[in-house]
């Protein structure tokens, strides 16, 4: 209950996740790693550029920068991404 919730430090993200019902980690859990639209892909962070989509890493589409943010080839659809902020 989170009113009942104290943020001890020491146990930082292990008393969060212990905060998250069940039924909404398992909804959250159930996102796939990319979402295709026409000629855009959705992914959290980027791809890792030269590596096919189906090859991609999971640890790449969630939390690469470089060499993605600074690649400037054509992967056959616009990567939407956020992660990073970019001016």
């Amino acid at each position: 209950n989170a009113d009942r919730l104290t943020f001890l430090p020491h146990r930082g993200l292990e008393q969060v996740i212990e905060a998250v019902p069940p039924a909404h980690a398992a909804f959250v859990e159930s996102f796939a790693d990319t979402f295709r639209f026409g000629d855009y892909l959705m992914v959290h962070a980027g791809l890792r550029p030269g590596v096919p989509l189906h090859s991609q890493t999971q640890e790449d589409l969630h939390w690469i920068r470089e060499p993605f943010l600074g690649d400037t080839r054509d992967h056959g659809f616009v990567v939407v991404h956020g992660h990073t902020i970019v001016e």
